[in-house]
């Protein structure tokens, strides 16, 4: 049906349920009359007598006149400037539904009230969705530093929704000009193990509806959201973030984003950081003096996303929502971004299948989970050394919960010396190097002690968490086709009949194992595998149990595969003690051709006493802008050694020109998310062969005790089923093995056959019971009486 049809439509059906009697007046064109009374007809609504050409209708011939669009600027009627599609006259009450404002200029007669009180969502003078006066709650924005009209939030529960009144409030809004519409979009979600998109508000102007979702929804009040705002070719949602939210949509509700348009994608290669909003909003309104970003305002509204339920005017949960959508809406009026956000690619969900929409979802939905579930502010550790003025010397006690960048969010607790009156300042660090940072704080520190210290803001993501958002975005806005990777492809959905590329290497013959290391049948199967270069055996997966000696099978395979003249090993761990692991087992067989990359936060000042055994082999990453492709450094260099996250620095590039990614082993695989693994291999196109050793007994991936669906390698079945098993374990006495091996691994993990073999116990169990749980000075947890345990151990060393 033509779009202007569809508009008059819907008012002709909304009178007819009311049993209302209406006329509708149409342009002079007959094609148009025809297809509006064919709509009706279809639809069992009477028909005969109820449309007319403008010329001929003779006047007030109904309760209700329903007018179209007329193109010509004839007295009483719209020009072609200013028409809009349709109007609604209530004869009786003279009120008007329809343009708003605009119809002002032209209806002389019109209450002022009247014609500006359309332009919301919902109309004031009536009721709301659900039968009940809706009266809006108005707030005032507080992340943009200009004179703007508060936002007016009408808040309705999915399942008490009112279509028709909802139908007429949509196309209304959809009739306001003849151009497409942009609305803004944000979400809350639900807290919880459970979390889902809760609540959904949708910003025109300073109007903002917020619907909460059900589980059970209404129907056909979904598909009025669906079809006229979300899914709408003529109507433009924007957001920040849109990815996770489309994904969310679909995941939770079943509703698919058409014309979607991520607001950060305008900032794409002109802002450093320009993924995080408050750097958004801020270059974006940078151009106009009339918008000044209040930066805290804006990191706090939008790292609060879950809905907590509050029926006070004051409910913090409706204010950052709201101005989420409010913000995103606006974005669409600034003149200056008009160009950039028509280029934009748009999210349009309709170009994928459901099967590849539910990959894409379960791995976007399970990472927006874990980001979510960082906890909302950080306490750190830390020892004044000294103070002056405003500035004040610390060393951070640990890692974990040491200060990262220059952080503006950051609180510090100063107390008076002489008083002891605590109050709170901002600080920021304007130095750090390793441990030690200088801090500035607004307040003079002479006579003053800074006491706490903490961030109230959740940490910013990793690069790694970055990229893998940004390469599931690009491939919802059709930029990136992972799904014809095979290596994507090989593992989901899991397609046997992968077509490996022609330029896939294939040799017909397995190198020889040579090193001097001691190894048993089981570690020489499973190099054997690694070493096999051919499209049955792309993928290597090594079930490793402690003590199995997965690091020697790593090592080992390196250096059969350099023997063979082969290059490009990169061998990866999700940890940096992983990583210094493997490098300290090439260095006891005397392998040289290999370099570790380390990250100078990890490692300057906190971690640097973990390489002094491999000093002259790691580079870390403070270097790597001083490379260069012919750096000599890198002369003869066949293996690369680093973190997965280190696959997201941004300067990898001086390293994979020299040394491409063929061939990657992944150690710790069991602890790995398989979505991390999405942006790599993207990326890294070149990669040969996939080797991933872990063991699924020992530890998950990271939140997996809080969302059970995240997977690693090992939870895909087709390619677990071929998991080769590490079946010999050199680590526990054969006593604590065998335990081990009927109560965890089905009985086929056996024990080193030259292990000390006494009979003597060798585990045991010490009843602590009415002991208390203290804390040492941020280092460990312990108990008052463990002492006993070193009693013990001196008695069993007697023994031995």
């Amino acid at each position: 049906m033509p779009k202007k049809s569809s508009l008059l439509f819907i008012f002709a059906r909304a009178h007819h349920k009311k049993g209302n009697d209406f006329k509708i007046i149409i342009t002079p064109y007959d094609a148009q009359r025809n297809a509006l009374e064919q709509a009706l007809k279809d639809s069992e609504i009477p028909w005969e007598d109820k449309c007319f050409n403008v010329d001929s209708f003779q006047g007030n011939e109904a309760d209700h006149i329903i007018i179209s669009v007329v193109r010509s600027a004839k007295a009483g009627f719209l020009n072609n400037e200013r028409r809009a599609d349709f109007w609604s006259i209530e004869v009786g009450q003279m009120s008007i539904h329809g343009a708003g404002q605009r119809l002002q200029s032209v209806m002389k007669g019109v209450p002022t009230h009247a014609a500006t009180r359309s332009q919301s969502f919902i109309r004031t003078s009536s009721t709301n969705m659900s039968g009940k006066a809706n009266r809006p709650k108005i707030i005032e924005q507080n992340i943009l530093d200009f004179n703007s009209p508060p936002i007016s939030v009408y808040k309705f529960v999915e399942k008490d929704i009112d279509v028709e009144e909802l139908e007429i409030a949509l196309a209304t809004v959809l009739s306001q000009d003849s151009g497409s519409k942009s609305f803004g979009i944000s979400g809350a979600y639900s807290s919880g193990k459970n979390r889902s998109l809760l609540i959904l508000a949708i910003a025109l102007g300073s109007n903002v509806l917020l619907v909460e979702l059900q589980q059970k929804p209404n129907l056909a009040a979904r598909k009025l959201l669906h079809d006229h705002i979300l899914y709408n070719e003529d109507a433009v949602t924007l957001a920040f973030d849109i990815g996770p939210l489309a994904i969310a949509l679909y995941h939770d509700r079943g509703i698919k984003i058409n014309n979607g348009v991520d607001i950060q994608s305008c900032c794409k290669d002109q802002v450093e950081d320009g993924r995080k909003p408050e750097v958004a909003i801020k270059f974006l309104f940078g151009a106009s003096t009339d918008y000044i970003a209040n930066k805290s305002n804006i990191v706090r509204t939008f790292d609060q996303r879950s809905w907590i339920w509050d029926p006070s005017p004051n409910s913090s949960s409706l204010s950052y929502v709201a101005q989420r959508a409010w913000v995103a809406s606006l974005v669409s009026t600034i003149p200056d971004l008009q160009l950039k956000l028509e280029d934009v690619p748009r999210v349009k969900m309709l170009n994928f299948t459901d099967e590849h929409l539910n990959i894409i979802a379960q791995q976007v939905y399970n990472s927006d989970r874990l980001v979510s579930n960082k906890p909302v502010g950080t306490k750190h550790d830390f020892t004044q050394l000294n103070k002056r003025g405003h500035k004040a010397s610390i060393k951070m006690d640990r890692f974990q919960n040491r200060i990262i960048g220059r952080d503006q969010n950051t609180r510090a607790v100063v107390r008076d010396d002489e008083s002891g009156t605590l109050f709170e300042v901002p600080a920021r660090a304007v130095e750090k190097h390793g441990r030690f940072a200088a801090l500035k704080v607004t307040a003079n520190l002479e006579g003053r002690t800074i006491v706490g210290l903490r961030k109230d803001a959740r940490d910013d993501l990793t690069r790694s968490e970055q990229y893998k958002f940004l390469t599931l975005l690009r491939q919802l806005q059709g930029l990136e086709k992972i799904f014809d990777n095979p290596w994507i492809q090989a593992i989901w959905p899991g397609n046997t009949d992968v077509v490996w590329p022609d330029n896939f290497v294939t040799i017909p013959t397995v190198p020889p194992i040579l090193t001097k290391l001691p190894l048993n049948e089981s570690q020489q199967d499973a190099i054997n595998h690694m070493l096999t270069l051919d499209n049955d055996h792309r993928f290597s997966i090594i079930q490793g149990p402690p003590g199995s000696g997965k690091t020697a099978v790593i090592a080992a395979f390196t250096a059969s595969s350099v023997a063979a003249g082969r290059s490009g090993i990169w061998l990866i761990a999700q940890s940096n003690v992983a990583v210094k692991n493997i490098a300290e087992k090439l260095h006891k067989i005397n392998f040289e051709p290999y370099k570790l990359l380390v990250s100078q936060d990890f490692y300057d000042g906190w971690h640097d006493h973990l390489y002094h055994g491999i000093s002259g082999k790691f580079i870390p990453s403070r270097r790597f802008k001083e490379f260069a492709k012919d750096t000599k450094e890198l002369d003869g260099c066949k293996v690369i050694l680093c973190t997965l996250s280190m696959l997201s620095n941004p300067l990898l590039s001086k390293f994979t020109s020299r040394i491409p990614i063929n061939f990657l082993v992944v150690d710790e695989a069991s602890q790995i998310n398989i979505s991390d693994y999405i942006d790599p291999l993207n990326r890294f196109r070149k990669i040969q062969k996939l080797c991933f050793i872990g063991d699924d007994k020992q530890l998950p991936p990271h939140g997996q005790e809080e969302i059970e669906e995240i997977q690693s390698i090992f939870e895909i079945s087709h390619l677990r089923q071929d998991a080769l098993l590490l079946n010999t374990q050199y680590r526990m006495p054969r006593q604590i093995g065998e335990f081990i091996s009927e109560k965890v691994y089905d009985g086929q993990l056996g024990s080193n056959p030259e292990h000390f073999k006494g009979d003597e116990e060798t585990c045991f169990f010490v009843d602590v019971t009415g002991s208390k749980e203290s804390v040492l000075k941020a280092v460990s947890r312990t108990k008052k009486k463990q002492q006993q345990l070193s009693q013990w151990h001196l008695i069993f060393k007697k023994k031995e």
